[in-house]
């Protein structure tokens, strides 16, 4: 919408008294003509008869606005008196809109640049005194717009799998091998921040096999094995592996290894079931106890057993060995 500018005291200025309703009437179809055609206050002969349109006796009114020097005759028509001093000059105007344009094709290039390009770019419209016209939206064009910009949906087989959902199966592969669990949450979240690539990832699982067969994280049961949030957060992947734990021989008696001393005998295994279904005890514990040696067995069987003859290996007491048929 464009608009003209008119001192609020227009309608009470003696000129314009003079020449009555339809001098006002003609006054401000003028400046409008003027305003939109851009004719710095110029006012054609041939289009005097469209603005004359409507208004009775319109060559005496014309004749009045002249004489009241609203108007001034020129050769071939009239210009509006100070139109340029409440109005854009045409080479004002122009200006003001070449830098419009420049404003919007900058702001078109830099959000292409930040955004990606647009799927549907309309020209901009302006009017006459360089403001950008609104264009009216009904749900027609909304319509439109939306069918034009809708992105298609890609096939299965081009579809790629989302990064989230790609760490989301790798986190889950390292938690399954990670001997230690102990904060899971913090440590997917540790996981989706490093948000590993294909190489890194298998870097990281060669480092925890490795690893799992070192000394630190064998001995005492895995109590050395430090949490996988610390594991993450320190990039201990990158560390270099111990030398990997010592085998244990295992003993005869087939149930825990040995120390490398005499292994234990088959009478002590016997007598030491039979001994503890008498006192009452776990056998598989007291089995992993004192199974590692012979010595250690006999230490058990006699403290269990008084009448059990540590040196001679026989039971004066209860007969917990001489009476195993071996």
């Amino acid at each position: 919408m464009t608009w003209i500018k008119i001192d609020d005291g227009f309608a009470d200025h003696p000129k314009v008294l003079k020449v009555g309703v339809n001098g006002i009437a003609l006054q401000i179809r003028a400046l409008c003509y003027c305003s939109r055609q851009l004719t710095d206050g110029v006012i054609p002969m041939d289009v005097l008869a469209l603005l004359c349109t409507g208004i009775k006796d319109c060559e005496r009114v014309v004749k009045a606005m002249v004489d009241a020097k609203i108007w001034k005759e020129i050769d071939g028509g009239y210009l509006v008196h100070d139109f340029l001093a409440y109005n854009p000059s045409r080479a004002d105007t122009k200006k003001r809109r070449d830098m419009a344009n420049k404003r919007q094709i900058k702001l078109r290039l830099v959000t292409q640049a930040i955004h990606g390009p647009s799927r549907v770019t309309a020209p901009v419209t302006l009017d006459h005194h360089g403001t950008q016209k609104k264009k009216r939206v009904t749900r027609k064009s909304q319509r439109d717009i939306c069918s034009r910009t809708r992105t298609p949906t890609p096939t299965p087989e081009v579809q790629k799998q989302p990064r989230a959902r790609l760490g989301e199966s790798q986190f889950n592969i390292f938690w399954k091998e990670y001997p230690r669990k102990k904060g899971k949450l913090k440590s997917h979240n540790e996981w989706l921040r490093i948000a590993p690539d294909a190489d890194l990832f298998k870097k990281i699982l060669d480092a925890i096999h490795e690893q799992k067969q070192s000394a630190q994280w064998t001995k005492e049961g895995g109590q050395f094995i430090p949490h996988p949030l610390t594991w993450l957060r320190g990039k201990c992947w990158e560390d270099e592996t111990d030398a990997p734990a010592p085998k244990e021989t295992a003993s005869l008696s087939g149930k825990n290894p040995g120390e490398g001393k005499r292994p234990m005998s088959g009478k002590q295994i016997m007598a030491m079931e039979r001994l503890c279904k008498e006192r009452g005890e776990d056998y598989n514990l007291t089995l992993q106890k004192y199974s590692a040696s012979y010595e250690s067995a006999e230490k058990y069987l006699s403290a269990a057993c008084k009448g059990h003859d540590y040196v001679s290996g026989e039971c004066r007491h209860c007969g917990c060995i001489d009476d195993i048929p071996f």
